[in-house]
């Protein structure tokens, strides 16, 4: 019996001794993260919050950091509340969980390293307006099927380290900036940017950049060389399933013709490009027959184009590339082989039309003469203007995010098209 209730005892003891140890700290006011004024009970979170520790900024407040903080335990920013990394760095750790809610974030600058080591991050990770440029961003899990998703915008002015796990931009612009460089970016780890999300990089003359992308199901990148005489500019890419006529709408090609059933797209703020592009894709991508020993990368700019065939190049990890050299310009790309049931259409576009910033957040510069018209998806015009000879600059700001077709009615008609972010 005395034996019995001995483990009784330390069963207690233990069971009081877990629940003790569990420490909450809430901060509804503003201050420093080591100031015991900051927090509610005058008691100051430590610099590694262990697995027990949980901390609530909410209420609206901004807690400043003063030191590296490592989250092992539960991070929540609620309450239209910020946390800013004032230089310092954060780490998620794999047990860690951080959690945002009500229009909060974290607040960084270009000297401050974000790490993440845990899918759980609910529902996305976010950082505040205008205070969303970190030095290093590191996705580091434990799995390559877990993902953590984007709230917003991000830029990156250092590294870009995908390891392990994926990262999803949603709809949001993840932008290398600065001389910022992406390190890793294999099928265990790359950037999902799908839609109107986009990964960024500045391409330069004489300079090759690799874009580690794909969806949630696969992973497919894409490298853009710059030759000589490209002009710098910030080139976004994004990547979907299935192939359409018109590059982003249409009938699907991909249901019915040789072709890898991806669709890659590009856009630059280079008024004057000339670019290799290299496309990679896994056997399973591959519909309808299509033959990689003769192929051709194709360039739909009003229609898709052709090219010469060769043999795909295999690569060590399992995925084939097929290049195409000397393109300038930049839109919707996949790769058909060189069966007569390819049927895609040669549209040859007058070199002195030009568009740029594509995509573009404010004002579109449209090289042309003419009449212009802008439709949406829906085909509703809206927009109209003449186009003197030059550079015309249009006004697209108030336009709602999206991809329009812009129509020029000169000595010929051009159908362009644009996006709007």
């Amino acid at each position: 019996m005395k034996f019995i209730c001995t483990i009784l005892s330390v069963i207690l003891l233990s069971c009081f001794v877990n629940t003790a140890s569990a420490t909450l700290y809430t901060a509804d006011t503003s201050g420093s993260y080591s100031n015991i004024s900051t927090w509610q009970g005058g008691v100051a979170p430590p610099a590694n919050l262990s697995t027990s520790d949980t901390v609530i900024i909410t209420n609206g407040a901004v807690v400043t950091l003063d030191r590296t903080l490592v989250v092992y335990g539960m991070l929540q920013l609620i309450g239209n509340s910020e946390l800013t990394l004032n230089n310092y760095d954060l780490a998620i750790e794999s047990s860690g969980r951080l959690i945002f809610a009500g229009n909060s974030g974290l607040g960084s600058t270009n000297t401050s390293n974000v790490t993440i080591k845990t899918p759980a991050v609910s529902p996305a990770i976010a950082f505040m307006n205008g205070r969303n440029t970190v030095k290093n961003f590191a996705v580091e899990m434990d799995s390559s099927i877990y993902t953590v998703k984007l709230a917003g915008d991000l830029k990156v002015t250092g590294e870009l380290k995908l390891i392990e796990g994926k990262i999803d931009v949603q709809d949001n612009k993840l932008s290398l900036i600065a001389g910022g460089i992406i390190s890793g970016g294999f099928p265990i780890s790359y950037v999902v940017a799908t839609g109107r999300g986009v990964l960024a990089q500045d391409v330069e003359e004489n300079t090759t950049k690799v874009y580690p992308v794909g969806t949630n199901g696969f992973y497919a990148p894409i490298i853009i060389e710059g030759n000589t005489g490209h002009k710098p500019g910030q080139t976004s890419v994004s990547v979907v399933e299935g192939v359409v006529s018109g590059g982003d709408n249409g009938y699907s090609i991909s249901n019915t013709k040789p072709v890898v059933g991806i669709t890659w797209f590009a856009n630059t703020t280079s008024n004057t490009i000339n670019a290799d592009v290299t496309l990679s894709w896994f056997a399973p991508e591959e519909k309808n027959g299509f033959n990689r020993n003769a192929c051709f990368v194709s360039s739909n700019y009003g229609g898709w184009d052709s090219d010469s065939a060769t043999a795909a190049t295999p690569n060590s990890l399992g995925y084939y590339s097929q290049k195409r050299e000397n393109l300038t310009r930049l839109f919707a790309f996949t790769v058909f082989d060189n069966s007569g049931a390819v049927g895609v259409e040669n549209v040859t576009v007058k070199e002195s039309i030009r568009i740029y910033p594509n995509p573009v957040r404010d004002v579109l510069h449209v090289q042309a003469t003419g009449t212009m018209q802008v439709y949406n998806m829906t085909g509703q015009m809206v927009l109209q203007k003449t186009l003197q000879q030059g550079d015309n600059q249009i006004d697209v700001s108030n336009l709602p995010g999206g991809t329009y077709q812009l129509i020029v009615n000169g000595e010929e008609v051009y159908k362009l098209r644009f996006v709007k972010q």
